[in-house]
């Protein structure tokens, strides 16, 4: 686990095998150090140039001999909010690039509980910028909700933090199945955000569009996820939920 979020930081192996053993050691000679990692000491003396240059190494002198020491890993936040400021700055650039290449929609395809967050997480950054000022969903169901366990809730405690759901109107449109039951969305947010389609009515798919993003999943197994940016689809699926919104608040006066 330690491993993988090292390397998720953009250390290569040899940087991780190094930095972990001097966190072991405490301090040491790139001799001890390359036994300790097995490694050759010239690839040793490499990695330590490289995670002194990252400010994870610092090195003393004791007696004519040179001794390594790792930084505090708290210093991974720095070199995190390095790379989001280096990010930051090239975005406009990077934003005009891809809005210059002349093409008004992509398709992407996402696969599995990681696919699901990356929507989600670019979702919720979106919304931070102010980008997205509606989500509406269509057709959760008892088992997509119990998927939904994975990433649904850090989310919503996400969105509560930062006060999202002021500036953004979240609503969904529940299988009726999910109607006396546990559901992620209604609890967090409460049950004005969510209304019950027809009992039948069951869908076979779900629905969500965010900005200008529309996304379609199967609402059993969820293993993929299809997003497609145009604003044109989107805004015909916004007109689309409303009118469906309209009508099962009207089915529900009438069921009354």
């Amino acid at each position: 686990m330690v491993e993988s979020a090292l390397y998720q930081l953009g250390l290569g192996k040899n940087e991780i095998k190094v930095y972990l053993a001097l966190l072991k050691l405490g301090e040491s000679g790139a001799t001890n150090l390359a036994e300790e990692c097995g490694l050759y000491r010239p690839y040793v003396y490499d990695t330590l140039r490289k995670l002194i240059d990252r400010g994870l190494v610092s090195s003393v002198k004791k007696s004519g001999k040179k001794y390594f020491i790792a930084s505090h890993p708290k210093q991974f936040y720095s070199l995190l909010d390095s790379r989001m400021d280096s990010l930051k700055n090239a975005m406009p650039e990077l934003e005009k690039m891809y809005k210059d290449r002349g093409q008004n929609y992509t398709i992407e395809v996402f696969e599995g509980k990681e696919g699901l967050r990356a929507i989600y997480e670019q979702g919720f950054a979106e919304a931070l910028a102010g980008r997205i000022k509606e989500y509406y969903a269509i057709s959760i169901t008892p088992k997509s909700n119990v998927l939904l366990k994975y990433y649904i809730p850090y989310l919503l405690r996400k969105i509560k933090k930062f006060d999202l759901a002021k500036g953004v109107d979240i609503r969904t449109l529940a299988n009726y199945d999910l109607k006396d039951k546990p559901f992620y969305i209604k609890d967090f947010l409460g049950e004005k955000v969510v209304r019950y389609l027809p009992k039948e009515l069951k869908m076979e798919a779900q629905f969500m569009v965010a900005g200008d993003k529309f996304i379609l999943s199967s609402a059993h197994d969820r293993k993929f996820f299809i997003r497609i940016q145009n604003q044109a689809i989107a805004d015909s699926f916004k007109r689309i939920f409303r009118l469906m919104w309209d009508a099962c608040r009207e089915s529900k006066k009438r069921g009354a």
